[in-house]
């Protein structure tokens, strides 16, 4: 690839082989030549985000604050914690706490099928892992088309970043990671 974009959006990381094949590999899946020259058509700042589906609507992080994506595995329950934590489990070496993020957000969990997956998100130095429904792929918005909403009654606020429609014209809820990753173990 001749192209140095990073993922952690200030220039201080750039994409290790595999995530570089993830984001080719999630392209794909959606369809998608590839990334777009920077700068793109109209000059607006562009915004990559990884789309899921949790309770059956769509969801998205920007995709400089993904790690990675894996298959569901079962995580150890901890005691005493909120209902929206599954437990942490070991990757590589290192503890990874699991958060159910339909839960999280105050929305119906569904039960887990094949397609359920669980992302990590980077939380500083370490990271969290999301139980979602589905990963729908990478979906590019400009800065102005991701809009400040009240769209998610249900979503606490503090949570949505802005609301944007993907190419097939679904609205996407696009989320604010470093505000999922911050939660205190006494939350109820």
């Amino acid at each position: 690839m001749a192209e140095s974009k990073t993922l952690h959006g200030e220039g201080d990381r750039t994409p290790t082989a595999w995530q570089s094949r993830l984001l080719e590999a999630l392209r794909g899946d959606v369809g998608e030549a590839g990334p777009e020259p920077a700068g793109g058509g109209d000059g607006a700042g562009r915004t990559e985000v990884l789309a899921f589906e949790l309770a059956g609507e769509a969801y998205g992080v920007d995709i400089r604050d993904l790690a990675e994506i894996l298959l569901p595995r079962p995580a150890t329950p901890l005691p005493r914690t909120p209902a929206f934590i599954d437990g942490v489990l070991t990757l590589r070496g290192t503890v990874l706490p699991v958060i159910h993020l339909a839960r999280r957000l105050g929305l119906p969990p569904v039960e887990p099928t094949r397609a359920s997956r669980i992302v990590v998100l980077r939380d500083g130095e370490g990271c969290v892992g999301f139980r979602v429904d589905r990963v729908l792929g990478v979906e590019r918005f400009t800065d102005r088309e991701v809009h400040a909403s009240d769209y998610a009654a249900a979503v606490d606020p503090r949570f949505l970043r802005g609301i944007g429609y993907d190419r097939r014209e679904r609205l996407v809820a696009v989320l604010r990671a470093e505000q999922l990753c911050d939660f205190d173990l006494e939350e109820a």
